[in-house]
């Protein structure tokens, strides 16, 4: 897969940098970027890593021109900053983001992950005992990558389809519908993969009619709505730990979690938790008027 996404970028690359060359600015440049010698190049590579502005005037237009050309890339860091200013502009024009989302689908033992790999198993009918065993399974998973990767569009699709109301078209033309949190009236998403192959999507959502920053902070303050969003938290999100019972999480005092590899990072030579552990529980939802909300 990892092979496939690369020829992805370098025909991302072809396209973008083909549509930059046929632009006035470029051509106004042209003979000045052909006049440039390895020297000049390797001069302003060491004041980059300087942090020092370019001291050749046609160096930091070409860089101009190359940066635009990675906008077009994905997962190049103009890319990156590209999504950030989508991000601000969206949030500009309309309200504040109405939630952030991570989708990250698991396609370990899943019997749609095997039916797109060939196995001959009824979508119609899905029962647990059907379909190869978990031991199989695991092999078909990683001798197919591809099918891996059509089963997270395929659960992906479905969501934004069937949860959120997001009709995507042949032609690329997005049709939203009311969903489980009303209309989305805009959202910016992208994927990336983890450590063994499988992808998560990343998900920023604007629904319409949400209040704005200052109608929220109005509402916050009142008991009603307040009370009305721990409803909503209570009869949504649900926890449980096989170590936590109803007579020891009076005694716990912070969540359990057992940090590791994946979750310990080195800042100033000290290990802290990327997940912000140890982290408070409680044994009701609540939320103040802050807007901080738990458990």
């Amino acid at each position: 897969m990892s092979q496939v996404f690369g020829v992805i970028q370098k025909c991302q690359v072809c396209r973008a940098a083909v549509l930059q060359v046929q632009k006035k600015t470029f051509h106004q440049n042209e003979d000045a970027f052909q006049s440039l010698t390895a020297h000049d190049l390797a001069v302003a590579s060491v004041e980059e890593s300087n942090h020092q502005s370019h001291s050749n005037l046609v160096v930091e237009s070409l860089k101009q021109h190359v940066n635009t050309v990675q906008t077009k890339v994905t997962s190049t860091d103009e890319s990156c900053t590209k999504i950030r200013a989508l991000i601000w502009g969206m949030t500009m024009m309309k309200n504040p983001l109405s939630l952030w989302i991570t989708i990250n689908p698991s396609n370990t033992h899943d019997l749609i992950t095997q039916a797109f790999i060939g196995e001959e198993i009824d979508l119609d009918a899905l029962k647990a005992d059907i379909g190869p065993d978990a031991h199989y399974q695991s092999i078909n998973n990683t001798s197919d990558p591809y099918a891996a990767a059509q089963f997270f569009h395929y659960v992906i699709h479905a969501i934004l389809e069937d949860m959120f109301g997001i009709t995507i078209s042949g032609r690329g033309k997005i049709t939203c519908q009311t969903g489980i949190f009303g209309v989305v009236e805009g959202y910016i998403g992208t994927v990336e993969a983890q450590g063994w192959g499988t992808h998560h999507l990343h998900l920023i959502v604007l629904l319409q009619d949400a209040p704005s920053s200052l109608k929220m902070k109005e509402l916050l303050s009142s008991s009603s709505f307040r009370a009305w969003g721990v409803h909503y938290i209570a009869s949504n999100i649900k926890g449980s730990h096989a170590d936590v019972t109803e007579q020891t999480l009076s005694i716990i005092p912070l969540q359990i979690h057992k940090c590791g590899p994946g979750c310990l990072r080195s800042w100033r030579g000290r290990l802290f938790c990327k997940c912000r552990a140890p982290f408070p529980v409680a044994e009701e939802a609540w939320i103040n008027i802050n807007g901080e909300w738990g458990p």
